[in-house]
């Protein structure tokens, strides 16, 4: 129990961008689990270690052993999601270091196991997010060699509809979803929906108090406003996305089957950098 409270402390932080903090909180829970031989709370606090030091130290070193350890973790028998946050954080890591084939088979993996509905539990949020936001960044990037560029679309409409449904039971979710939204509808070539989608990410992330989702739908929005044009007006509220697509809070969710082309010259390259680690080379904006 003490190991529980001390990993929702940690994920507490992390939500509110003190990823330091929330690295320190994960490391003593995976100690502390370690020495009571619990390897699926080993795991937890592994999983939340990685992804702090993700937003702060991508390319650290000590991440590459810290996600091989996770590996033999998961023969314990850990619940699919757990194991798909795993994979999320693996995909991230190897992204980071320019690995792309190697980032979507991690992000096949994970989304094969995830499943075509959320999980109900809201410490799993970089579970749902991750998934579209590492095919997203890929897409940008031109794709992956070992991706056919239809399955990564496909993948990354299925985790745009499995994070949206997640976030309308979590909150905490909702500004991720309006990011990716943005992401691909930058992809689309819909630039005035992209503005639209990163304003609001950034109004709900603002009135949610979470520093790094706010500072992403800003990062977004200097990006591609251009000096001198105004921020986007609120969209109208719209009805929600049926099965095939369909309206979210005003916006247009993509149709099943169909995507951007992965090719040059769909969206731009993502920032190198939202701080000074880069946090585009992990798969978020």
């Amino acid at each position: 129990m003490v190991d529980q409270a001390v990993l929702l402390a940690g994920i507490c932080r992390y939500l509110t961008g003190r990823f330091a903090e929330a690295a320190a909180m994960g490391d003593d829970a995976r100690a502390s689990a370690r020495d009571r031989h619990d390897p699926m709370a080993e795991l937890w606090g592994l999983v939340l270690l990685a992804e702090a030091r993700l937003r702060t130290e991508p390319e650290d070193p000590a991440l590459a052993g810290a996600l091989a350890e996770g590996e033999a973790l998961l023969q314990a028998g850990v619940p699919a999601i757990d194991t798909v946050r795993f994979r999320v954080a693996v995909a991230r890591h190897h992204l980071a270091a320019g690995r792309a084939d190697d980032a979507w088979r991690s992000i096949r993996t994970a989304a094969a196991l995830a499943g075509p509905e959320p999980s109900f539990h809201p410490y799993t949020i970089e579970a749902h997010a991750g998934i579209p936001e590492v095919c997203l960044a890929l897409l940008e990037r031109g794709g992956a060699p070992a991706a056919h560029p239809a399955q990564l679309r496909a993948t990354a409409t299925a985790g745009l509809r499995r994070l949206e449904r997640y976030s309308r039971t979590f909150p905490i979710a909702r500004p991720r979803a309006r990011l990716c939204l943005g992401a691909w509808q930058a992809l689309e070539g819909r630039r005035s929906a992209a503005l639209r989608s990163w304003a609001r990410a950034v109004e709900v992330a603002e009135r949610l108090a979470m520093p790094w989702e706010l500072a992403l739908g800003q990062l977004q929005l200097g990006r591609h406003l251009g000096p001198g044009r105004a921020r986007p007006q609120r969209p109208r509220p719209g009805r929600p996305p049926g099965p095939g697509g369909g309206r979210v809070r005003g916006h247009r969710l993509p149709r099943r089957g169909r995507g951007p082309s992965a090719g040059p010259g769909h969206g731009r390259r993502p920032a190198r950098a939202l701080t000074a680690r880069g946090a585009s080379r992990t798969g978020t904006w």
